[in-house]
């Protein structure tokens, strides 16, 4: 008994390289190397599918909170210093360690003078949870923001990214 095999030619299209081989994992950025600006840190967006991010970076993320597919923090090791708070599978805000500056070059330990002297539009109201303190937030576009908390003369904490996220005090809440 013969088999007769027949082999057609067929039109393929070209297979993006990005969708055949992932791009090679991003290597760590020295945090003097980030800034932290009211739309994005390093090659993060925010706004962006932690998914997109996990394969522009070509690592996986870090969990550094418990797994709430609403809200949770997470990491990755291509940007030391960083945590993001990401909700519903979006990257809404980044969370910088004092190693970081931010765009115009404040830092975790810089005073509330420098700040107001970097940014003319920035609002200061009492801190929620800090006696004396403060909450100092630089608008960005649209929805985006940068906050500063205080103790009322030193900054102790700095975030930026999306409003309502980057206004939350207590994180993921």
């Amino acid at each position: 008994m013969a088999v007769l095999v027949l082999f057609a030619a067929c039109e393929q299209k070209p297979v993006p390289l990005e969708k055949v081989m992932p791009p090679p994992p991003v290597k760590p950025a020295k945090p003097a190397e980030l800034a932290l600006s009211t739309g994005a840190i390093g090659p993060v967006t925010f706004g962006t599918p932690l998914s997109q991010v996990e394969i522009s970076l070509g690592q996986a993320m870090r969990l550094d909170q418990t797994d709430n597919p609403e809200c949770s923090f997470v990491s990755f090791k291509a940007l030391p210093k960083v945590r993001f708070m990401v909700e519903k599978g979006i990257i809404t805000r980044a969370d910088i360690e004092s190693e970081i500056a931010t765009a115009s070059g404040v830092r975790i330990g810089d005073t509330e003078d420098m700040v107001k002297q970097k940014h003319g539009n920035v609002k200061i109201d009492p801190h929620k949870y800090v006696e004396g303190g403060h909450t100092l937030t630089v608008p960005g576009e649209g929805k985006s923001a940068m906050v500063m908390e205080s103790d009322g003369t030193k900054i102790t904490a700095i975030r930026a990214g999306l409003n309502p996220g980057v206004s939350y005090v207590e994180g993921c809440g």
